[in-house]
């Protein structure tokens, strides 16, 4: 990996953790984001928010989610938190979730799958099969999977989805993708999402078959066969969006291309 050249397209983070242990292993990380995350307004009256009087569960499924939802909380029910029971989609958003400093007496600590960091994984939590007449919120971006709201209010519950924040397309970078593509100088893409994907191949424009000739690094099933519909040929498939994952499957593609 020492020496490669990596192409980042996902928004930029605060103390990002795989951009860290890429440079750490040696790897020239080149952040040209795709797309941008913008908050949604915060007050009822615009009706893009609304949380239930009472509050049994709250449900994280990215930072984004806690970075602009879990302020929310703090703002409208903040007597409520300690009795709360949190979770989180991946370790990623829990890390995110005990980091936030809500005030010196409340400490978070939330429940997330142990390796399926999915939709999925958190539904079959055992703490999630009995929630008859629970309220839950799922806190998420706009436009987001409805598989969560849909299954636990199956179940029984209460369920109001709070969309906190918004996903844009962002052309900053358009041109320095292109250009990137154009004189070979990237020797893989790192690609989070299906979305992330579907923006870099917009962008790309007359260097899309230079793009689709690079391998490509994808945390888990989903996103990789998003990449094979796209037209990847060398996709590299993390086990989840965990930096150590991410870099795991990196070192073995590496090791044995």
């Amino acid at each position: 990996m020492r020496k490669k050249t990596l192409l980042l397209v996902r928004p930029q983070q605060d103390r990002d953790l795989l951009v860290a242990e890429l440079q750490r292993q040696g790897a020239l990380v080149r952040q040209l984001p795709v797309m941008g995350i913008a908050p949604l307004a915060s007050e009822p009256a615009t009706g893009q928010i609304n949380l239930p009087e009472r509050i049994d569960v709250a449900l994280f499924v990215s930072r984004n989610a806690v970075r602009f939802g879990l302020p929310l909380l703090q703002r409208r029910v903040p007597a409520q938190i300690p009795a709360i029971q949190f979770f989180a989609v991946g370790e990623t958003t829990a890390q995110a979730l005990r980091d936030y400093h809500l005030n010196s007496r409340v400490q978070l600590d939330p429940l997330a799958p142990g390796a399926n960091y999915t939709s999925e994984g958190l539904l079959a939590l055992p703490q999630l099969q009995q929630v008859t007449g629970k309220s839950l919120v799922i806190f998420r971006g706009e436009g987001g999977r409805t598989l969560l709201q849909q299954e636990l209010a199956r179940r029984g519950a209460i369920v109001e989805c709070c969309e906190v924040y918004r996903r844009e397309r962002c052309d900053l970078h358009k041109q320095q993708i292109q250009d990137m593509l154009a004189a070979g100088g990237a020797d893989m893409v790192v690609i989070h999402s299906g979305e992330l994907l579907g923006h870099l191949l917009a962008l790309a424009g007359a260097q899309q078959g230079a793009l689709l000739e690079l391998p490509v690094l994808v945390p888990g099933e989903r996103v990789a066969q998003r990449a094979g519909e796209a037209g990847f040929k060398r996709i590299v498939k993390s086990r989840s969006a965990v930096a150590g994952d991410m870099v795991s499957a990196l070192r073995r593609w590496y090791s044995n291309p």
